[in-house]
């Protein structure tokens, strides 16, 4: 987290796992939606989800990411992830 005098910054993300494509939605610590986007099922559109995450780390703070499934057709986000 990052704290700017009494306020504490944070981020949200969550991924929607299916078989074809993905969902990504990152949220600030206010809710306020910050990224809500389709990423294909492959590692170049995976490893670009992966560098939005950065990128609101950078501004944000610390994100807490969430994947609905674990395993099976998430194994490549959940790998990335990692």
């Amino acid at each position: 987290m990052v704290d700017e005098g009494s306020v504490t910054l944070s981020a949200h993300a969550g991924f929607d796992i299916a078989k074809d494509f993905h969902w990504l939605a990152i949220t600030d610590d206010r809710g306020r939606q910050l990224c809500s986007r389709r990423v294909d099922n492959d590692p170049e559109a995976i490893d670009q989800a992966i560098s939005d995450l950065k990128a609101v780390a950078a501004e944000h703070g610390d994100v807490t990411v969430g994947v609905d499934v674990m395993g099976g057709v998430a194994a490549l986000v959940t790998a990335m992830l990692l």
